[in-house]
């Protein structure tokens, strides 16, 4: 195992241990992304192949919308 890779799994095993549900996605050729779940934000994590990596932290306001937000949501987006 490279000390890339190495460092990899240890954050797996990490989230793992403080029990934070996470995702795996290979969002370009060069990198992998671990989204980590938390109440009220969840966390990119992403890894490149020349051993880099950054970590991108989204944060919920509270706010909660109604049914008919979504619609609106999804024009928009």
């Amino acid at each position: 195992m490279t000390a890339d890779f190495r460092e990899f799994v240890d954050l797996l095993n990490r989230l793992e241990a403080a029990g934070i549900h996470y995702t795996l996605l290979k969002v370009r050729e060069y990198a992998v992304m671990i989204i980590a779940y938390v109440p009220g934000q969840h966390w990119e994590i992403e890894f490149t192949t020349d051993g880099e990596w950054e970590v991108e932290v989204f944060k919920s306001d509270g706010t909660l919308m109604d049914a008919h937000s979504l619609d609106t949501l999804l024009r928009d987006f």
